[in-house]
């Protein structure tokens, strides 16, 4: 590189080829610390090995916090850790107790309401003098509506019909009669009660007509028969 010195110099009389002084900049790392993403011992475990780090380091020798002042912070923190842990395990232990005596409360107060409803005979005003609300009476007090939509289609093999209709409100289930064709006011044959707004007849007459009709049942008695529906027998 002799032939490059231009034989200029800085104040300190070394020449611009001898000084190692590069156009390229050196490119420049910085402290990561993600405080946030560290658990609480976590936390303290990092405050502990940068301690260790930094003690004895000719790289850093006047930090700021100073050693002493970090290590006031450090163990105040570790103090307040232990503190916090030993309450949530108390706090545990009491929430434990805590729940098992509310249950044992509740199931004495399920047997205080159990003996008042035997003695109070249902008398509303003896009931509400204990203390305890009045269950509200969800017995339906009138007979549910007619089925509506009833229609029949072929089912799957012969002898078959599937049935379907809206469901009734407060029904708790649904009586369903056939007739053969044509209907009169006996000849009308009770099959199985179902649950659901649909059912399936088998062992029918294939090629014959059949009648059906529904009527939704609730704790206040049987509804009205809907309109008969027909279908031919697959």
């Amino acid at each position: 590189m002799a032939n490059y010195d231009s034989g200029i110099t800085y104040d300190s009389s070394a020449r611009y080829d001898q000084t190692g002084f590069t156009n390229t900049p050196k490119k420049m790392s910085k402290v990561k610390l993600k405080l946030k993403a560290k658990t609480d011992a976590g936390l303290k475990a990092f405050a502990e090995e940068h301690i260790s780090k930094m003690t004895g380091n000719a790289n850093f020798t006047t930090p700021d916090p100073s050693a002493a002042d970090f290590l006031i912070l450090k163990n105040d923190y570790g103090t307040a850790l232990a503190e916090a842990i030993a309450a949530q395990a108390l706090a545990k232990e009491k929430t434990a107790l805590k729940d098992a005596k509310r249950l044992a409360l509740e199931t004495g107060l399920t047997l205080r309401g159990k003996y008042v409803d035997l003695k109070s005979g249902g008398d509303k005003v003896k009931i509400l003098s204990a203390g305890f609300d009045v269950a509200e009476d969800r017995s339906p007090t009138t007979l549910p509506e007619p089925v509506g939509n009833l229609s029949l289609t072929a089912g799957d093999s012969a002898g078959e019909i599937d049935a379907q209709w809206d469901s009734t409100a407060g029904a708790r289930t649904y009586h369903v009669e056939t007739s053969p064709d044509p209907m009169t006011a006996t000849s009308w044959t009770r099959h199985k009660d179902v649950t659901k707004s649909k059912t399936i007849i088998l062992g029918l007459v294939s090629g014959s007509r059949v009648w059906m009709r529904v009527r939704a049942v609730n704790a206040a008695g049987e509804g009205p028969w809907s309109d008969p529906a027909t279908k031919i027998v697959p």
